[in-house]
Order: structure tokens, then sequence, then C-alpha cells
């Protein structure tokens, strides 16, 4: 290969890999996880999302945190741990307020604390 070769194939590259915004790989991180949850392997979703969450946290905006978190509920949910299901909304919704995530969290954990109570004997 000649010279202008290389600096043409590092130039495609540098290019590809350039194109991909934070953003861009979140959504793609915060997909991975989804289709696990869509599989029904919540087991492995919830695991993904605490890698996710734990190593590219400050990579992530809020909405996306908050996105993951929803996720991480849902799975709970999946799994029938609705006490860890309304721990992770309480903690979404304390934490990212202002996301779309914690504003369509609010229902979801409203019936899960009925349903608790409910299950416990509360009132």
């Amino acid at each position: 290969m000649s010279f202008f070769s290389y600096l043409l194939l590092i130039c495609i590259c540098v290019f590809q890999i350039g194109c991909a915004s934070p953003s861009d790989l979140a959504n793609a991180h915060l997909k991975s996880a989804y289709y696990k949850y869509i599989d029904k392997d919540y087991e492995s979703s919830i695991e993904k999302v605490n890698r996710l969450l734990s190593k590219h946290k400050d990579e992530y905006s809020n909405e996306h945190t908050a996105s993951l978190l929803n996720l991480k509920a849902l799975n709970y949910y999946g799994l029938e741990k609705f006490i860890d299901a309304k721990g992770t909304l309480d903690y979404l919704i304390a934490e990212y307020p202002e996301t779309k995530a914690a504003k369509d969290s609010v229902h979801l954990r409203n019936d899960l604390e009925k349903a608790i109570n409910k299950a416990f004997g509360k009132t």
C-alpha cells in the first residue's frame, strides 16, 4: 500500500469512530440492556444496567441515567421483586425528577406501593 492509501484508511477509521457521539453510545448501551429485557433475560439486563451505571455514568445525561434506572425497575418487576422495583423507582424519582423517565415512572411506583401495602396487610 502506498502512503496515500494508508492515510486514506486512517482518515476513514478516524471519521467512523469520531461520528459516534456520547449520546449515540449511551443509546446503543441502553438498547442492548433493553433487548435483554425484551427477551425476558431480566437478570442479564440488570447486570448490564449496573455495569453501565458504574462504568459509564459520567458519560450519560440525566435522561439516559434515568432511563437505565427505569429499565432496572422494570426488570425487577419482571422478576417479581416488587420492593426492589419500588426502591429503584423511588431513587429515580428523587434523583432525576425533571426527566421524562421519572415523570413516566410515578404511576408505576404508586401502583407498586399499593400492591406492596396490600400484600403486607397495610392500608
